[in-house]
């Protein structure tokens, strides 16, 4: 009996398996399940990369979680950014381009506010004041900000679609949500 198993798997190793035990592999519901988990993963990460090269930016789609540029942007909205060039950049008030820069206390972090001014600074840099439009002040206080911290600029907006990304970030919903799982796994 050990030497008919140890066949059955050599030759599932070997690439001779039959389509009848590949079906029957298949149709295991655990299986399905991890395949098309990795799926998902796989597709998501491949549209992601897509996104990147399209719009020229190392974070295409960001999540607001602040309320610092309301009504125009709302904690929670789903932003998709696109590299901009600083000389073309929209300036003002009330128009003006919404531009995501890298916080230059921490360049992981990314802030998002109105181009309000430009200026051409030394060497081909810009320096970019801005503003979020829930104060309209420029009291930044990183602003001017150099064109070397451009991210990129928003071009679109979806609202409420981030929540869930900034559900999964409270260390209090991430416990509960262990907590959940967990309590899954040892039921099931």
């Amino acid at each position: 009996m050990s030497r008919i198993m140890f066949k059955r798997y050599s030759l599932l190793w070997e690439g001779k398996m039959s389509l009848d035990a590949l079906k029957k592999i298949y149709k295991n519901k655990y299986f399905r399940a991890i395949v098309n988990v990795a799926l998902a993963f796989l597709i998501a990460f491949s549209l992601l990369l897509c996104l990147r090269l399209v719009l020229g930016v190392e974070y295409p789609l960001l999540v607001v979680s602040s309320g610092s540029m309301m009504p125009t942007l709302n904690i929670g909205d789903l932003i998709i950014a696109q590299s901009i060039d600083p000389s073309q950049i929209n300036a003002d008030k009330l128009t003006g381009d919404i531009l995501v820069f890298r916080d230059p206390r921490n360049l992981n972090e990314l802030i998002v506010h109105r181009a309000v001014r430009i200026y051409k600074g030394e060497d081909n840099h810009y320096l970019i004041v801005t503003s979020g439009d829930a104060t309209r002040i420029t009291s930044d206080q990183f602003s001017p900000w150099d064109s070397s911290l451009l991210v990129g600029k928003v071009i679109m907006r979806i609202p409420y679609i981030g929540n869930i990304t900034l559900f999964f970030y409270s260390e209090k919903n991430l416990s509960t949500i262990i907590l959940f799982v967990t309590i899954l796994v040892l039921i099931a």
